[in-house]
């Protein structure tokens, strides 16, 4: 059936409103990575405020996006190797943590450099009802973890330069097939200065140091 956008203007002016927006918005994504596509180059970045618009208007209705440094990336469906890793690790996190820190599992955190990622786990400031309102940004975050079963080089990369841009102050990444966990702290222009891979003993958070995690539990 055709649109016939004047009768929808008369009966439904609301409704036609936001059928519209709906269209130009999917429109515009589909000629921003034609773009891409095509010549192999960005030529725009996505704001923050541009990505929650196309979220509001339904333009990724059923498929997993994550906003990391300007570009929208659609997320292989998960595994269930890499679900149950983030399960055990979550649950491990909050135990050790308690009431100290609120343990969050795969929900999205706001980075002003155009970034809004869902982390694995992430360690944060225990805020309540403020995150009723918006998510976690860097001041809040103590952690963020991101468990790599085929995504490593993407996480310790383009991962680790957005966290860092933003001022993350400290990001694991857990590979999961290695059993080896890398640890980045110390932001400073957009890059870890401090990187160390662990695959045994004990870790301790920059923020809580008293605080030691048993990097065997990690895989347990």
């Amino acid at each position: 059936m055709l649109f016939d956008r004047d009768l929808c203007l008369r009966e439904k002016p609301q409704f036609c409103l936001q059928y519209k927006n709906k269209i130009l918005i999917k429109l515009q994504l589909r000629q921003h990575q034609h773009a891409v596509n095509e010549m192999g180059v960005t030529l725009a970045k996505w704001s923050l405020d541009e990505y929650h618009r196309m979220i509001a208007a339904g333009a990724f209705a059923g498929r997993n996006v994550q906003l990391v440094l300007g570009e929208i990336v659609e997320m292989a469906p998960e595994g269930p190797f890499h679900a149950n890793s983030v399960d055990c690790l979550a649950n491990y996190l909050s135990h050790l943590f308690a009431e100290r820190a609120l343990v969050r599992e795969g929900h999205p955190v706001i980075l002003p450099s155009n970034g809004e990622p869902e982390p694995d786990v992430a360690v944060v400031v225990a805020l309540g009802a403020v995150y009723r309102e918006r998510h976690p940004g860097p001041e809040d975050i103590y952690l963020a973890v991101e468990v790599s079963h085929s995504t490593l080089d993407y996480d310790l990369t383009t991962k680790a330069k957005m966290y860092a841009l933003d001022g993350v102050r400290e990001y694991w990444v857990m590979d999961i097939e290695r059993q080896q966990v890398w640890v980045h702290r110390q932001p400073v222009d957009g890059v870890y200065t401090f990187r160390q891979m662990h695959t045994s003993g004990t870790l301790s958070p920059e923020a809580f140091p008293d605080v030691e995690i048993a990097v065997e539990q990690l895989f347990a």
